[in-house]
């Protein structure tokens, strides 16, 4: 597994809350149904929010005749309740994307996170 942090700052609690618990379900889906050799997370920031994706190679599945199960409710209420949308891409054979878009402010520059003074 492979996390891409794209100069990701730090934002409100509930914001980081809400993208990490999306991931985290991502990656239980994956472990679960996909059947992947790899997985990664990406995180990134720019005029528009914060985003982040969670990629898989595994088996996919037809978005549109899948049904839609609690993990996936609950990360898109999850997504929704802070103000961002949540996209689901996949087909069979292709893998599968699960995108966010949050349209949050910075709390902190990206320098002072991590750092203790």
């Amino acid at each position: 597994m492979e996390v891409v942090d794209g100069g990701v700052a730090r934002y409100a609690p509930e914001v980081e809350a809400a993208v990490y618990f999306c991931c985290l379900e991502a990656l239980q889906n994956v472990g679960k149904y996909a059947h992947a050799t790899a997985a990664s997370v990406r995180l990134a920031s720019d005029g528009n929010g914060l985003t982040f994706e969670v990629e898989d190679d595994g088996s996919g599945f037809d978005v549109a005749t899948a049904p839609v199960g609690s993990g996936l409710t609950n990360m898109t209420d999850r997504i929704n309740a802070v103000g961002g949308r949540l996209a689901v891409t996949s087909a069979p054979g292709k893998g599968t994307i699960v995108a966010g878009l949050l349209p949050v402010a910075v709390t902190a520059p990206d320098d002072e996170v991590g750092h203790q003074g």
